[in-house]
């Protein structure tokens, strides 16, 4: 006679003497010795991340921050007035408690050196930085707008529009940057996606 798994059975192993279903109750924060959230002002240590194994504990501990985040975040709306102080309480100890797993999970993907990886939990990958126009010096490039090739890259108000100007470098400026101007590429990022 085959045994049936019920449907919330996932077939996880069962320990002797517990009942089929011990994991769920498992405190997945009681594997991590947890820092204090900030101490004076500074934020934790990111946690050592030594290997796959650990950084799917990571990430199935950050989609469990991200499930409490979203559960706190819906009783706050229903109680707005009465529980703001409440929420942002709550809120700073689990954000905490995300920053402090994704802080490890960042220093862990670093170090090996790949684009993306897909584990149970989740994903992991980087997000390449966005250029975006930094005006250095207005008046120099209030001069060079004046031009008849610039009029479409400056507003009414005689201020740069950065989009504009980065689609005109990108395009007829063939590469070159106005006066006055630094093209700057943003830092990559690092986006965990938990499931």
């Amino acid at each position: 006679m085959s045994e049936q798994q019920a449907p919330h059975d996932f077939g996880q192993p069962q320990r002797p003497g517990e009942p089929a279903n011990w994991w769920q109750d498992i405190d997945l924060d009681e594997d991590f010795p947890l820092p204090p959230l900030a101490i004076n002002g500074q934020e934790p240590e990111a946690p050592i991340v030594p290997d796959e194994m650990a950084a799917e504990r990571h990430l199935k501990a950050v989609a469990r921050c991200q499930a409490e985040e979203a559960g706190v975040r819906a009783h706050a709306k229903a109680h707005r007035d009465r529980i703001a102080l409440w929420e942002a309480g709550h809120l700073r100890q689990i954000m905490g408690r995300q920053s402090w797993h994704e802080s490890g999970l960042r220093v862990w993907f670093r170090a090996l050196g790949r684009k993306s990886i897909k584990l149970v939990y989740g994903t992991v990958k980087t997000v390449k930085g966005k250029d975006s126009v930094e005006v250095i010096d207005e008046e120099a490039f209030q001069k060079w707008a004046k031009t008849d090739e610039a009029v479409d890259l400056v507003r009414v108000k005689r201020e740069p529009k950065k989009n504009e100007i980065k689609a005109w470098i990108e395009g007829d400026g063939r590469g070159v940057v106005p006066p006055g101007l630094d093209l700057k590429t943003g830092e990559d990022t690092i986006k965990i996606d938990a499931r």
